[in-house]
């Protein structure tokens, strides 16, 4: 049986976010002349460490070492300045979720964030008329920090609640 490194602070290793399959009908993107395609991480939690969301498609084994080339599946990074964890005392970091139509002070610093990659060069690189892929998140912390953070669950950093294709035509 195979033991899980951990890191001098108790956690497991970093984990990968690996998304459900995503089915795209490639031949209708093709007839309808798409002009760009984005993939889109809506409400991406940011307490944590600040880090690099390296996207691999179809490669469930990327890790922080796989290359980062068109052929291991790689189509773009996102970067997340972090918050470094809580600090403060009870409550502190919790959002407030109420909705605010005419308040116009900003929302809660850690209120879960959005980030978007291109990726029209790869849709436009499949050949298959159906195609069904998934989207793995490979977070890269600085070489040595994951030791510093020793209050962050260093195996859920990549905490996303939806992800999105969107095509401009």
């Amino acid at each position: 049986m195979k033991k899980e490194k951990l890191s001098k602070n108790g956690n497991k290793k970093i984990k990968n976010f690996t998304s459900k399959s995503i089915e795209l009908d490639m031949k209708s993107m093709r007839d309808d002349e798409v002009a760009r395609v984005d993939l889109e991480f809506l409400g991406l939690e940011h307490a944590g460490p600040s880090y690099e969301g390296r996207i691999f498609i179809n490669n469930l084994e990327a890790d922080q070492n796989s290359p980062t080339t068109k052929e291991s599946g790689y189509v773009g990074s996102y970067y997340v300045f972090g918050h470094g964890g809580c600090f403060g005392g009870s409550g502190h970091c919790s959002i407030d979720e109420t909705e605010r139509p005419y308040d116009y002070r900003s929302t809660h610093p850690l209120t879960p964030i959005y980030k978007r990659i291109e990726i029209t060069e790869f849709v436009k690189s499949v050949t298959d008329d159906n195609y069904a892929f998934t989207v793995t998140i490979v977070p890269v912390i600085t070489n040595g920090l994951e030791d510093w953070f020793v209050h962050i669950d260093l195996e859920n950093i990549i905490k996303c609640e939806k992800i999105l294709l969107k095509t401009y035509r």
